[in-house]
């Protein structure tokens, strides 16, 4: 610590020598420069040794804090305005030919410059290192961090070790070894001599640890701890991530611990007491104000910077300002008031080109000096220092409208306690207003005063001529307990604005966005003033009123706002305080019709019977209801609420679909209330009945009754089956309380009568859940189940398609050997296919004219197999003469009766009377007919004993007879 002792020793001395007050008379716009030769040596003990190393890094400030140039390198050059700064040669760990490893002490310097060029020769204190062996001991496997300080708080090495002796450099003298481990920081004073090794031990050291919280519950989330020893007045700062700390040391005797975080007062501990040390902090606030003032002359500018600082804040940018407290700042510094006097009189540049530009001009530093007496004491520093400015190139037309002020500021501080930079700008022109800002500002007027920043930087004030401010009545804002609708505006014009609120009720009227300040294009609310009066009587003030306006119908309302541009308007409106019940119209419609219709101003007692169908999309519209001011044409806006049961509806125009029916009598409730935005309100009650709308579901189950109800997909031809309805199923009824009816048809939708040779009946009812029938058909038939309740039928179609369990015999054709003669025996052949789906070997085949059997034949031990076609004979003697119409019929006793006529073949066939009875001519009429009947004959069955695969009709009906006619 020694070493800062010296340094700020040098820093007085040099602050002393280098302040300069420029008291000449140039006043050019464009700031004089400088250039600046830096060299840089090393020494030790007081002896230069060599050049500084190549990697040395030089900042230069100026005494506001703010970094002006930076350079690496042992001999550099700046060029710098005219004015005072502050350079400052950062430490370094470095090589020195000849002396090996060195550590470079940080460097402070007070530079002025003030000259075309400056050569500047600088020592920088050095301390040679030597090897050393370090050594840690009461480490477990994990390893620590291990930084190496010296007494200026310079980390110059830093470690990581499991433990296991390393070697290091490090100079001779009194040294600080701070370990990192485990989460906790260990601190050893330890004194280097020579080339001995050097260790320390985790075990025997005691710590101290605790919570840290905020006065005001806020979360804490990172602890910075000082430890300062109160003899060799060096100090090190460790930082904890969250809420709480640990630190260790193998000695607090001499030791002062302060505990912080960023915007808290710090707590200091002494003496320590090793242990728990949980701190409640304080939030700490610390302010530096900078005011310009431009004079009705704008050729002068006037610059005042206050401070007001608490032990929170360091005064900062001195050396020790890291140490967290104003006090041992004080002491670390050697704080003298000459020395404070020509710091902060250092504050102020030669040329205020960085600090502050008037439109695009800059001014020249005349006098700086601390006005009247500073206070310093062990906790607190105030003082105020004036500078006076000036360039006679800035006259009144600067005040000109737009005017741009560009100032640099310095953002907030939060190292421990906050440290807020504020900043004002005065002007002497009553014509000129604050138009926009690129930073907050808490005035628009002279003074205009500017929020603390948040970054660091110049920011922007524009000015403009002032204008008057405007009222925008329709945007005026009103609230009331229990308002549920912002429609309280019954005219927006802006000279009749009119307004409608409740009887006896405090009322909040807001102007916020109804007021406009032109020059700043804003409202500027806040930095406004507001006077009112209610008909001529009340007064009240703010942006934001609450007023009751009783049971009067009619008041006036008149406003005088003043701007933030200080400017002056006033404004005017009429508010009707009213509390009626709105006439409710209603209309309830559904299917284009509108059964339902209505109207009261009084909340009905009983609800309005309605009955609509379930799932039928419902309107109701209460759009013609009305609420209008007694005595005026202005009605009220209202609010709609259809409230039913799972259906409510704010629009006064609603649909709704009702899905689920009322039964047995019941109803479900609903209500429309119509308000008034002023609480007025009236109710009508309704009672709806839902017819139900919905089908039931039909099921149809076919079973074989000979198989115990045996459920089957298809029918047997010609067997009974039974058609069941008993699973359908309805959600609002019983079976018992269903409709049924069957129904027939074919595919191509042609009817099939009830009992039917189609489809006989043959138990239970075609209105019944269940009918036996048989289906003598071969085609598929459609079949439909209607089930119907309280007029709503639901519909089922099933498909059948027909199956055949016996032999079914198809006659092709027939052929007549010779010709057919009444009384004579002729042999009839017969072509017949069994399509069936079994074998046969016994059959009948029979011919029947004009319904009477006229010849038959029964075979036995007659293999006609599934699929097989083959050719039968037997006599026949007809008993008539003439051309006669004949069926031929085939049939096994096993199939259906009704396949004869199915499979039956038709014909007309010629017989000729006894030869004794035919005259000459009719014989050679007959031999010409069986020729050509032979002809046709043998024409037409060419190639027929073979197979042939039964041709059906293009449409689908009940198979009908053949008829394939002979010529």
């Amino acid at each position: 610590m020694k070493r800062n002792i010296i340094i700020a020793i040098l820093l007085t001395t040099m602050m002393l020598l280098g302040a300069v007050v420029i008291s000449s008379n140039s006043y050019a716009i464009t700031p004089k420069t400088g250039i600046v030769n830096e060299h840089i040596f090393y020494a030790e003990n007081g002896n230069t040794i060599s050049n500084a190393n190549v990697s040395t890094v030089t900042n230069i400030y100026n005494y506001q804090g703010v970094l002006v140039s930076s350079s690496t390198g042992a001999s550099v050059s700046f060029n710098l305005t005219y004015g005072s700064y502050q350079l400052v040669v950062q430490p370094l760990f470095g090589n020195v030919a000849g002396f090996g490893y060195v550590i470079a002490s940080q460097l402070y310097y007070n530079l002025t410059v003030g000259k075309a060029t400056t050569s500047l020769n600088l020592t920088v204190p050095v301390a040679s290192t030597s090897t050393h062996s370090f050594s840690i001991t009461g480490l477990s496997p994990s390893s620590a961090t291990v930084s190496f300080i010296d007494s200026s708080g310079f980390v110059f090495n830093t470690i990581t070790t499991n433990g296991t002796a390393r070697n290091v450099s490090l100079p001779s003298g009194p040294l600080t070894v701070r370990v990192y481990y485990d989460g906790a920081y260990f601190q050893y004073g330890v004194n280097v001599v020579g080339t001995s090794p050097v260790s320390v031990s985790i075990t025997g050291q005691e710590n101290i640890f605790g919570y840290v919280t905020s006065s005001t519950g806020a979360t804490i989330s990172s602890v910075n701890v000082v430890v300062l020893n109160k003899t060799s007045l060096s100090y090190n700062t460790q930082q904890f991530t969250g809420d709480q700390y640990t630190v260790f040391s193998n000695n607090w005797t001499d030791s002062v611990v302060m505990i912080s975080s960023p915007g808290y007062a710090p707590y200091q501990l002494y003496p320590v007491k090793a242990g728990p040390n949980s701190v409640i902090l304080t939030p700490s606030n610390s302010t530096i104000t900078t005011a310009y003032a431009l004079a009705k002359n704008p050729s002068y500018l006037n610059v005042s910077i206050t401070y007001s600082l608490n032990n929170s804040t360091p005064i900062p940018n001195l050396p020790n300002a890291s140490v967290g407290s104003l006090y041992w700042q004080e002491i670390l510094d050697h704080f003298t008031t000459s020395y404070l006097n020509t710091y902060l009189t250092s504050q102020f540049l030669n040329y205020t080109n960085s600090t502050i530009m008037v439109g695009s001009y800059n001014y020249a530093l005349q006098t700086a000096k601390v006005s009247g007496s500073m206070t310093l004491t062990a906790s607190t520093f105030s003082a105020t220092v004036d500078a006076a400015y000036y360039n006679n190139a800035v006259t009144t037309s600067v005040y000109k409208p737009p005017l741009a002020v560009k100032i640099f500021g310095l953002a907030t501080v939060n190292e421990p306690g906050k440290l807020q930079y504020f900043y004002q700008f005065a002007y002497s022109n009553s014509s000129l207003g604050l138009a926009s800002s690129s930073v907050t500002v808490t005035s628009y007027t002279s003074p205009v005063k500017v929020s603390a920043l948040s970054s660091t930087g110049f920011f922007t004030l524009n000015f403009g001529s002032l204008k008057l401010p405007k009222f925008i009545n329709a945007n005026i804002g009103m609230s009331w307990k229990g308002l549920t609708s912002s429609q309280y505006m019954l005219n927006s014009t802006q000279k009749n604005t009119v307004f409608v609120v409740p009887t006896n009720t405090s009322v909040s009227i807001n102007v916020s966005n109804a007021f406009y300040n032109p020059v700043t294009g804003q409202s500027n609310y806040l930095l406004s003033n507001f006077t009112w009066t209610v008909n001529g009587k009340s007064v009240v003030y703010g942006y934001n009123i609450s007023f009751n306006f009783g049971t009067t119908l009619k008041s006036t309302v008149n406003i005088t706002g003043v701007s933030a541009s200080n400017q002056t308007n006033k404004t005017s409106f009429t508010v009707y305080a009213y509390n009626g019940t709105p006439f409710a119209n209603y209309t309830i419609s559904y299917s284009g019709k509108s059964p339902y219709r209505g109207n009261t101003s009084a909340t009905s007692t009983s609800p309005v019977p309605i009955s609509v169908p379930q799932l039928t999309p419902v309107s109701f519209s209460a759009y013609n209801s009305s609420l209008t001011i007694p005595g005026t044409s202005y009605k009220m806006f209202l609010d709609y609420d259809w409230n039913f049961t799972n259906f409510t509806s704010a629009s006064p125009n609603a649909t709704n679909r009702f899905p689920t029916p009322t039964l047995n009598g019941t109803n479900l409730p609903g209500n429309l209330t119509v308000t008034g935005v002023t609480g007025g309100s009236t109710k009508v009650y309704f009672a709806v009945n839902v017819t139900v709308t919905t089908p039931p579901s039909p099921a149809i189950n076919v079973y074989n009754v000979t198989n115990t109800k045996l459920s089957i997909i298809n029918p047997v031809s010609g067997v009974s089956v039974l058609l069941s309805g008993n699973a359908t199923t309805d959600p609002y009824f019983p079976i018992s309380e269903l409709s049924f009816n069957w129904s027939f048809s074919y595919q191509n939708g042609t009817k099939i009568g009830y009992n039917s040779a189609a489809i006989p009946f043959v138990s239970g009812s075609f209105n019944g859940t269940w009918v036996v029938v048989k289906f003598n058909t071969l085609q598929n038939v459609v079949v439909t189940l209607k089930v119907t309740h309280n007029g709503v039928s639901g519909y089922l179609n099933r498909t059948l398609t027909m199956l055949v369990n016996t032999p079914r015999l198809v006659v092709n054709s027939i052929y007549v050997a010779g010709k057919l003669v009444q009384g004579s025996a002729s042999t009839i052949y017969i072509n017949v296919t069994n399509k069936g789906n079994e074998n046969t070997t016994i059959f009948k085949i029979w011919i029947v004219v004009n319904g009477v059997t006229v010849a038959q034949q029964t075979y036995t031990n007659e293999p006609l197999n599934v699929s097989q076609t083959r050719n039968l004979s037997f006599k026949w003697s007809p008993n008539l003469k003439g051309s006669l119409n004949i069926e031929v019929l085939a049939n096994n006793t096993s199939e259906p009766t009704y396949f004869n006529q199915l499979g039956a073949y038709t014909t007309t066939v010629s017989v000729s009377p006894p030869a004794y009875t035919t005259p000459l001519i009719v014989i050679g009429i007959i031999v010409v007919i069986v020729v050509i009947f032979l002809g046709y004959y043998r024409f037409a069955t060419r190639g027929s004993r073979a197979s042939k695969t039964e041709s059906k009709p293009k449409i689908q009906i009940p198979e009908q007879k053949k008829l394939e006619k002979k010529k």
